[in-house]
């Protein structure tokens, strides 16, 4: 008997000291893991293709593979916020904590006032609706095009997002497309995507179409601290969807005005969203270390 007890104590030492080994590595992995960037800087990316010019900005993880693609349209202040708020920063914290998977996210310029991609659009809705249109319907096309054409999975749809203005731009794209563009992000988005007067993007509310797919993820959201117009706005676009026969999941904050706060909340929620299928609440948002 006290042979038997002796091996039994003695296996379950051995088995005591092989799970601490193996704590001891699972803990120096994910430390190493945390330690490490997915992604670098925020590159500029120039493509010619069909007989036009794509360019904008790019972020591409380090590490070589196949990946997703994630287009996020900018508002009116034009695409400087990427680099002047540190972009990268979030996402690498975003990638690097497993809250999100990693993809690749292209920013288009979608400028066209002789200063490259620094300044934004002030009131030209017009032109900016214009170079929106010129690039949706060889986007994927044009990135495959590009020297970033061995990391993109040209299996996988490519998403589209956008903050104010580019709230509608993601919503356009939807509309024109709803065959390439599956996920749609709308964040606080302004007024120019669809009027009652006839003014908007889109003219009437029976064109306002997104895709069918079962596998489509669509979002939209705002802020209640923004204010008007956007509290109007995102109802309005809510309800015709609505009426037409497409749903979107909500995000609504109580924090942050209309400002770039707001937009790493929003774009964080939707990027969530697209890899978890569930909307976070701003209290499930506070309670995880999200701020780059």
């Amino acid at each position: 008997m006290k042979s038997k007890a002796k091996r039994f104590i003695s296996l379950i030492v051995t088995l005591v000291m092989v799970f601490t080994v193996m704590s001891m590595t699972m803990v120096s992995m994910t430390a190493g893991a945390a330690g490490t960037k997915t992604y670098s800087k925020i590159k500029s990316y120039s493509v010619e293709y069909g007989g036009q010019t794509y360019c904008g900005y790019i972020l591409v993880p380090e590490q070589p593979g196949k990946y997703p693609v994630n287009v996020v349209y900018c508002g009116t202040g034009g695409l400087k916020r990427w680099t002047d708020y540190s972009f990268d920063n979030w996402m690498n914290k975003w990638v690097d904590n497993g809250y999100i998977k990693p993809s690749i996210i292209v920013m288009p310029s979608v400028i066209d006032n002789g200063n490259n991609m620094a300044s934004g659009v002030g009131t030209d809705y017009g032109m900016f609706s214009r170079n929106v249109r010129k690039q949706l319907g060889s986007m994927k096309e044009a990135l495959l095009a590009s020297e970033y054409s061995s990391y993109i999975d040209p299996r996988t749809d490519i998403s589209v997002s956008g903050y104010s203005m580019g709230g509608c731009a993601s919503l356009l794209a939807g509309t024109l497309y709803p065959k390439l563009y599956h996920n749609i992000g709308s964040l606080s988005p302004s007024h120019c995507y669809f009027t009652y007067d006839g003014s908007g993007w889109v003219k009437k509310a029976k064109d306002i179409i997104f895709s069918r797919s079962s596998r489509a993820k669509r979002l939209m959201s705002y802020s209640k601290s923004e204010g008007e117009p956007f509290i109007s706005n995102f109802k309005t676009y809510e309800q015709l969807s609505r009426e037409n026969g497409y749903r979107f999941k909500t995000y609504i904050s109580k924090k942050d005005g209309h400002n770039v706060n707001l937009f790493y909340r929003q774009i964080f929620v939707y990027m969530y969203f697209l890899d978890h299928n569930t909307v976070l609440t701003d209290q499930q948002l506070e309670a995880m270390d999200y701020r780059g």
